[in-house]
């Protein structure tokens, strides 16, 4: 984040939120989507 400092959701809440949204929307292009994806690991016999 270029602003912010320590407190940063107080002093830039639109840019932090714009931050994160960023951080998962590349988060969640990464991993493929679908069934697999939605099921634990403890369900894969």
């Amino acid at each position: 984040m270029p602003r912010g400092g320590h407190f940063a959701a107080h002093e830039e809440p639109t840019l932090l939120a714009e931050d994160i949204t960023t951080f998962f929307r590349d988060l969640r292009s990464a991993h493929p989507t679908g069934s697999e994806s939605a099921t634990s690991p403890h369900d894969r016999g």
